[in-house]
């Protein structure tokens, strides 16, 4: 009856709302991408790509859109324990939640060294930075 009514209004709210996140997320990375772009297709002699991609495929995208413009890539990595998450959720400027963070963190993927074998790249630094 009336709470079964009450209980979909409540999923649909909630389904919708997901999507709508999903959407606009989708639009961040979209521009992101297209900032990027539009910084290397400029001739800048340098473009920093500063963001919080933890997977291969989510970097792959600019590594190969910078080699392909003939950039030399230089991948800097910042690497915290799980416990150093907290402080770094705290101050996310995307309201990104805790729960959220860690599971991200989880998903670190440290790029191969096959990945950078006979390109224009490296990774020269994987930093422990200790937050106080």
């Amino acid at each position: 009856g009336m709470k079964k009514r009450k209980r979909k209004r409540k999923t649909k709210k909630k389904n919708k709302k997901r999507e709508q996140m999903r959407e606009h997320l989708a639009q961040a990375h979209q521009r992101c991408r297209e900032r990027f772009m539009s910084s290397l297709t400029t001739s800048s002699a340098l473009v920093v790509c500063d963001n919080t991609n933890v997977t291969i495929n989510e970097v792959d995208f600019y590594i190969q859109a910078a080699l392909t413009l003939n950039y030399y890539v230089i991948v800097i990595e910042l690497v915290c324990q799980s416990e150093e998450i907290r402080h770094v959720t705290e101050r996310n400027q995307h309201g990104v939640g805790l729960v959220k963070a860690l599971k991200r963190w989880s998903m670190w993927q440290e790029l191969p060294l096959t990945m950078m074998a006979g390109k224009s790249m490296e990774v020269v630094l994987r930093l422990e930075p200790k937050i106080l």
